[in-house]
């Protein structure tokens, strides 16, 4: 499995659907949400698909990388650092 970092700079695209889903849920007033259901979401609007990609070629993202998606929205927005629960890294992550 690919580092998230790896993962991430291969597929920009996926947090910029991450993030404007976690701000539709923001703005209609949510206060929480899990990361992984927001990427269950990117799943089913993408049809597995992702937008960009050759025809033929499948869209896939491990729920593995949900945290860091969360973890890595929380640090750009620092006044939604509470909209996700995430636990305690156990050690450094890529």
């Amino acid at each position: 499995m690919k580092t998230f970092q790896e993962y991430h700079d291969e597929n920009p695209q996926v947090y910029d659907q991450f993030k404007t889903i976690a701000w539709e849920l923001i703005v209609n007033g949510r206060t929480h949400y899990g990361a992984k259901g927001i990427i269950e979401i990117i799943r089913y609007n993408t049809y597995t698909k992702a937008k960009g990609y050759p025809e033929g070629i499948e869209f896939k993202i491990n729920n593995n990388y949900a945290p860091d998606y969360a973890r890595l929205f929380m640090e750009s927005y620092p006044l939604y650092r509470d909209f996700f629960k995430t636990r305690e890294l156990k050690k450094a992550r890529n």
